[in-house]
């Protein structure tokens, strides 16, 4: 349980990452 845990919220850091550097890029178009 606690390893789920831990991969869904590596999942959520991952996607948090990938959706702040989307934006970044959007930003310097």
């Amino acid at each position: 349980m606690i390893v789920l845990h831990q991969e869904l919220f590596l999942l959520v850091v991952k996607v948090h990452v990938c959706c702040r550097n989307h934006l970044q890029l959007g930003l310097l178009l």
